[in-house]
C-alpha cells in the first residue's frame, strides 16, 4: 500500500500517518468511555447466560409484558465475547477493542481506496485527513460498545473482497466469504444487508455483461466483466456463504426473527433511527453528505470538460452506483444506516477527489502538493494537539454500570437493592433503562428494554403500546391493565401532567 495514496516516501508523511491512526483511536476511545450504551447491560447478561448454559437463549425472561415469547439473540457471539472479557478484565479492554475497530476500518478503506479507485493519480495525506475526520464525526455517535461495529468491520472486509475480485478476477478472496458469513451472522443481524450486496453484485455483473453486446455499451465505460465461469464461481461462493447463516445455533429461525423488523414504528419513534431531518438534527452527518455530493458533482464535471481523458477515466460499476444510491437513502432516511454509507462510498470519494486535486490550477498546485512541509507541520500539530486531550480526558471506569448515575437510576437501584420483595413486582420502566437493570438487577421484570420494540404486542408494536403510556389521561387506566406496582421514569419537564404522577 503506498503511504495515503502516494508513491513518494517521507519520513514525516509516516509520522503523520502513524500520528492520524493513533488519534483516531484516542478520538474513539474517548467517545466509547464517556457514555454507557443503553443496550450494553442486556448484552453482558446475555452472555453471561450463554456462557453459563454453553447455548443460546431461545425464550425472553426479562419482561413481564412478553415473558415466554421466542427471542433469537442475533448478536449471540458478540454477548459472549464481551461478557467474556468483562468478566475477566473488566470494562476498560473492551473500550479498547471497540476503539481499534474503526481504526482498522479506517485502514482498509483507504487500502481500497488506494489500490482500486485512483487510477495513478496521488491525493496528499494532508488533504484526504479532513474528509475523513468528518466522517468520523458522523460516525461517533454509533461508535462505542456497540455490537454494529462489527457489522461495520465485516462489511468493510466485505467491500474489500468483493471490489478486490471484481478488478483482479482471481477467485482465491472469494473463499474468505463463507466464513466471513458465518460470524457475521453470529455476530450482528447486520449480515443481511451483506447477503443482499452479494447476490446484488451478481445481479449488476449479469446486467453489465448483457450490456457489453448492446449498443448502450458505447455509452459507457465499463470494468471489464468477470466471465461465465468466474461468474459461476462467485455464485456458488454467494450461495455457500448464505448457507453457513443457516448453520449458526438459530438455523431458520434467525431469519424469521429479523422479519419482525418489517414494522418501521421505531424508525420514527427512536432517536438513533430518526430521519436526518427530524430534529435532533446531526449536522456533521449533513456536511458529510452535503461534501460528498459536491465533490461527486465537481468531479463528474471536470471529466466532462477533459472529455473522459483515457487516464482519467472512472469506469462504470452499476453495483457500487446502485448501491450507493440506496446507501444515501437509507442514511437520510435513517441516521443508523449513514455508517454502511460512509464506509461503502468513501473509496469511491477518494477517487473523485483525486480528479479534482489533479485538475487544480498550477498556481495553487505548491500549496496541493503532497511535499509541503508547511501543510505536513501543522497536520502533525493539528493531529497531536487531538491525541494529548482526547487520551488525557478519557477516563476509563472499572465499572460503568455504577459511575453514570448522571443518566441511569443510580439511587432508585440502591432503593430497589434494598427492598429485594420489590424485585418480583411488575415494573413500568424507563426505555433506556432496560439494558442497564436487566444487568445490575437480576431477576427483575421490566415492560420493555431495548431488544424487542418492534415484538408484535396489544394489536402493535410494544414500542408503540410503551410510548401509549404517555397519552394524556391514558397511564392510570394502563398501570391498572398490567398490574404494574412500580413505575421507574426519569423527571421530565411538566409538559402535560399525566393523571398517575
Amino acid at each position: 500500500m503506498r503511504i495515503f495514496f502516494q508513491k513518494k516516501f517521507s519520513s514525516l508523511r509516516f509520522i503523520t500517518l502513524a500520528l492520524f491512526y493513533l488519534s483516531v483511536f484516542a478520538l474513539c476511545l474517548h467517545n466509547s468511555a464517556s457514555y454507557l450504551d443503553a443496550d450494553l447491560g442486556w448484552h453482558i447478561k446475555a452472555g453471561e447466560e450463554i456462557i453459563n448454559n454453553k447455548d443460546v437463549p431461545h425464550l425472553n425472561t426479562y419482561n413481564h409484558t412478553i415473558e415466554g415469547v421466542r427471542w433469537v439473540d442475533h448478536e449471540w457471539l458478540s454477548d459472549a465475547l464481551v461478557f467474556l472479557i468483562f468478566s475477566k478484565f473488566g470494562i476498560a479492554p473492551i473500550h479498547i477493542l471497540f476503539a481499534i475497530i474503526p481504526v482498522f476500518i479506517l485502514f482498509l478503506l483507504n487500502l481500497i481506496a488506494g489500490r482500486y479507485f485512483l487510477g495513478g493519480r496521488p491525493v496528499p495525506l494532508s488533504h484526504v485527513i479532513p474528509l475523513q475526520y468528518l466522517g468520523l464525526l458522523a460516525l461517533l455517535p454509533h461508535l462505542g460498545i456497540r455490537m454494529q461495529e462489527f457489522t461495520m468491520l465485516w462489511l468493510t472486509c466485505l467491500v474489500l473482497i468483493i471490489i478486490d475480485f471484481s478488478r483482479r478476477q482471481k477467485a482465491a478472496i472469494l473463499l474468505f466469504l463463507p466464513p466471513l458469513f458465518y460470524v457475521w451472522s453470529s455476530m450482528h443481524g447486520g449480515f443481511m444487508l451483506g447477503i443482499v450486496m452479494l447476490w446484488g453484485w451478481l445481479g449488476a455483473k449479469l446486467f453489465e455483461k448483457i450490456i457489453s453486446y448492446t449498443q448502450a455499451s458505447k455509452k459507457f465505460f465499463l470494468n471489464e466483466s468477470p466471465d461465465l465461469a468466474q461468474l459461476a464461481i462467485f455464485t456458488l461462493t454467494a450461495a455457500a456463504s448464505t448457507a453457513a447463516t443457516l448453520a449458526t445455533p438459530y438455523g431458520t429461525e434467525l431469519y424469521d426473527f429479523l422479519k419482525s423488523y418489517q414494522n418501521t414504528y421505531y424508525l420514527s419513534h427512536i432517536l438513533e433511527w430518526l430521519p436526518l431531518h427530524r430534529l435532533p438534527i446531526q449536522y456533521v452527518k449533513s456536511a458529510y453528505l452535503f461534501f460528498t455530493l459536491i465533490i461527486a458533482i465537481l468531479s463528474i464535471e471536470r471529466l466532462k470538460q477533459s472529455g473522459f481523458p483515457q487516464k482519467q477515466r472512472i469506469k462504470a460499476d452499476f453495483w457500487l452506483a446502485g448501491f450507493g444510491l440506496i446507501l444515501a437513502y437509507m442514511a437520510i432516511r435513517s441516521r443508523r444506516h449513514f455508517p454502511l454509507f460512509f464506509i461503502f462510498t468513501y473509496p469511491v470519494v477518494i477517487g473523485m477527489l483525486a480528479i479534482l486535486i489533479s485538475a487544480i490550477d498550477e498556481r495553487f498546485k505548491s500549496f496541493f502538493r503532497g511535499d509541503n512541509r508547511f501543510v505536513g507541520l501543522c497536520t502533525v500539530f493539528g493531529l497531536l494537539i487531538v491525541i494529548s486531550s482526547k487520551f488525557a480526558t478519557a477516563g476509563l471506569q472499572n465499572d460503568p454500570f455504577y459511575s453514570v448515575c448522571g443518566r441511569h437510576p443510580c439511587e432508585a437501584l440502591a432503593y430497589l437493592k434494598d427492598n429485594p420483595k420489590i424485585i418480583s413486582k411488575k415494573i413500568f420502566n424507563e426505555y433506556d433503562w432496560g439494558g442497564y437493570l436487566i444487568w445490575t438487577m437480576p431477576g427483575i421484570k421490566l415492560f420493555i428494554d431495548g431488544r424487542l420494540p418492534q415484538y408484535p404486542f396489544a394489536g402493535h408494536t410494544l414500542q408503540e403500546e410503551y410510548d401509549s403510556f404517555y397519552k394524556k389521561d391514558a397511564a392510570g387506566a394502563k398501570l391498572d391493565r398490567y398490574d404494574i406496582d412500580i413505575v421507574l421514569l426519569k423527571a421530565r419537564p411538566d409538559r402535560h401532567r399525566l393523571n398517575w404522577l
